[in-house]
């Protein structure tokens, strides 16, 4: 009996042994997934292909994301709020006017905010892309002519 119930706790003990080593390679490759995956989104950042919204602010008064926003004062409050461009057209905010337009008494103005992370419109030509490099296309756009208008070769002149 004493045989049995040993051979039992240590099958018991390998069984649960095995699954923590499983949890922890289960949370190991987990961990480098995630690191992977946060490496690519920086990479995307800094290539410009990121997605579009990263980086932008909302603006205080209606909440709509920008890549620029006007930092003012507009309340008697003196805070100063970060405002989108259709906002601070309003009347009531400045009404398009770096001094104000003067129906708004609590009006101040204190600079733009520019989203420095600001991702960019993918191109035609872009060197990346390898369809392009394999059909020409974008070493076409970057290599300089070698005829002249005439058709015959320039450098041989």
């Amino acid at each position: 009996d004493d045989a049995a119930d040993d051979a039992a706790d240590d099958a018991a003990d390998d069984a649960t042994n095995d699954t923590t080593d499983d949890m922890f390679m289960d949370a190991k490759a987990l961990k480098k997934a995630a690191k992977k995956a946060a490496k690519a989104e920086r990479r995307a950042i800094r290539a410009g292909t990121a997605d579009p919204s990263v980086g932008q602010k909302p603006c205080d008064l209606c909440a709509r994301k920008g890549d620029l926003l006007i930092r003012c004062q507009v309340d008697a409050t003196e805070k100063w709020k970060m405002v989108c461009g259709k906002c601070w057209n309003r009347p009531s905010v400045a009404g398009g006017v770096v001094d104000g337009s003067g129906e708004n008494p609590h009006y101040r103005y204190g600079g733009l905010w520019k989203n420095l992370r600001k991702q960019s419109k993918h191109t035609a030509e872009d060197p990346n892309d390898i369809t392009q490099q394999l059909t020409g296309t974008y070493l076409e756009a970057t290599m300089p002519s070698t005829t002249d208008d005439s058709g015959k070769n320039a450098a041989a002149k």
